[in-house]
Formats: structure tokens, sequence, C-alpha cells
């Protein structure tokens, strides 16, 4: 089952499905909202700033499992 149709692209005004990325129940993290709202204005500025940028050649996104999500490092071009 999918979440969403296409989850890695980019939409500001996507509505939050039901998922565990801040925890869920009695686990809850009780900053979600904020930091749900950092991230949005992180994208935001960097848009208006970067509009257009690319993975440097030969780079790849190497996704991070575990309770910390992440990504190895990586370089951009823009």
């Amino acid at each position: 089952m999918r979440s969403y149709v296409c989850p890695f692209a980019i939409e500001m005004d996507r509505t939050i499905k039901k998922q565990v990325t801040f925890g869920a129940g009695a686990h809850i993290c009780p900053g979600q909202f904020l930091a749900r709202q950092e991230i949005k204005i992180l994208l935001e500025e960097w848009f208006a700033r970067i509009p257009s940028f690319r993975l440097e050649p030969g780079q790849d996104v190497r996704h991070l499992g575990g309770v910390t999500a992440g990504t190895e490092p990586f370089w951009l071009a823009w």
C-alpha cells in the first residue's frame, strides 16, 4: 500500500496522511508541528533563492534506515 502517488515529489500543499514519521500514540513527538513548520519554511526559502539545482553528475542519494532515517552525504550543482 502506497501512501502517496509521488512520495519523492515536493508538494507544499500536500495533505498529511496517516504516517509515523513523528511517532504514534503515547510516543508521538510533541514538537512535530514546529518541525513541520520549520521544514516548510526551509523549503520555501531554498526554492526562492536556488530555484534550479540537481545532483552533481555521478552522485547517488543513498537512504539510511533505522530510528532516525537520513541520507548519506551528496553534492548538488546549481
